[in-house]
């Protein structure tokens, strides 16, 4: 294991590494992810805004089997159910976050009862003092860089550090863009208790992610992707969305507004297996492939942050960490070298 860094995350969850998987629907919607991210040394989470409460207990329950760290529950706070709440209660999840806006007071009051931590992702200075007074335990920082929903808001070099001021001393995580450990490093020193990370570990062996989907962040650099609102007009509050830029974010690049308004008049271009059963994907849905969609994916949304230019290689979770936490490591090493 690589030499570790200490941080206000690593010390309150008394894990080896500053580093929490970003939570991401379809790809982060099963137990491998979450379970390798937690047993490499950081915290893992489960994207649960898609799953039934049912699907949601098993999954939880499948976590726990695997790993005694702690790890993240996550859901979109604009559709978050309060028989989600209750069951992440009774299952004494350590983490609840919530992004795209905030929840509902009564629910992060719940949390906190049951002795829950609640991580709250924003995209603005603003937002970021909200989640303060509504008693976030971690805040997470989301730059314009990440990949998927977006605030597209400031570069995360930017905001993160006008965060960090506004809500001291509660610790605050970055997010957006960052997949290589002198980006940690370079986190840290601007004020962050650690990183949240997504991309990257998209391109690893427990990423339920399609094989094509994963090829393609590899081919791909650092300018090809974009921010877009073609995708998932059923949920337009939703968007935009940072997505490699396929063939159809192209074409219709500059005239989003002429794309589908009604995803149910639009064709069904693949289907997916799901937990709940097979569903069909149209196109413009805002679902990514994942290793069980069958058809044809080239018009699928493949969600990427700007950081994907630097992903190179599918690597398992544990290898990931290493290597993130060894460059981390060594950068900071180099910057007190110079200084010598």
């Amino acid at each position: 294991m690589p030499p570790q860094i200490i941080t206000a995350l690593t010390r309150e969850y008394q894990v080896e590494h500053p580093i929490a998987l970003a939570p991401m629907a379809f790809v982060g919607s099963t137990p491998a992810l979450a379970i390798a991210v937690c047993n490499a040394g950081g915290i893992g989470s489960l994207a649960a805004g898609i799953l039934p409460v049912n699907v949601l207990f098993n999954t939880i329950q499948a976590i726990k089997d695997q790993t005694d760290r702690p790890f993240n529950v996550n859901f979109v706070s604009l559709f978050v159910q309060p028989e989600q709440i209750q069951l992440c209660i009774e299952q004494a999840v350590p983490i609840v976050s919530f992004h795209w806006g905030a929840p509902e007071p009564v629910y992060i009051q719940q949390l906190k009862d049951a002795g829950i931590k609640v991580w709250m992702q924003v995209g603005s200075v603003a937002a970021a003092q909200e989640a303060a007074a509504l008693g976030a335990d971690f805040i997470i920082a989301q730059g314009n860089e990440a990949g998927g929903h977006n605030y597209d808001g400031l570069p995360l070099f930017i905001l993160l550090p006008e965060i960090v001021a506004a809500v001291a001393p509660i610790p605050v995580l970055a997010a957006g863009g960052i997949s290589k450990g002198n980006q940690i490093a370079a986190a840290l020193a601007l004020g962050a208790a650690g990183v949240s990370i997504g991309t990257r570990f998209i391109a690893s062996p427990e990423a339920n992610a399609h094989k094509e989907y994963k090829r393609q962040l590899l081919e791909a650099n650092s300018l090809d992707t974009c921010l877009t609102s073609i995708y998932g007009p059923d949920m337009p509050e939703f968007n935009p969305m940072r997505v490699l830029n396929t063939g159809l974010v192209k074409a219709y690049a500059g005239r989003e507004d002429d794309a589908a308004q009604d995803l149910d008049t639009e064709p069904v271009i693949a289907t997916m297996q799901t937990p709940v059963g097979e569903i069909p994907l149209r196109r413009f849905t805002s679902y990514p492939p994942t290793p069980d969609t069958e058809g044809d994916i080239s018009d699928l949304p493949l969600l990427a942050g700007q950081g994907v230019g630097l992903v190179k290689e599918i690597k398992p979770v544990a290898e990931i960490m290493v290597e993130l936490m060894q460059d981390s490591i060594n950068s900071l090493n180099g910057i007190q070298y110079a200084h010598e």
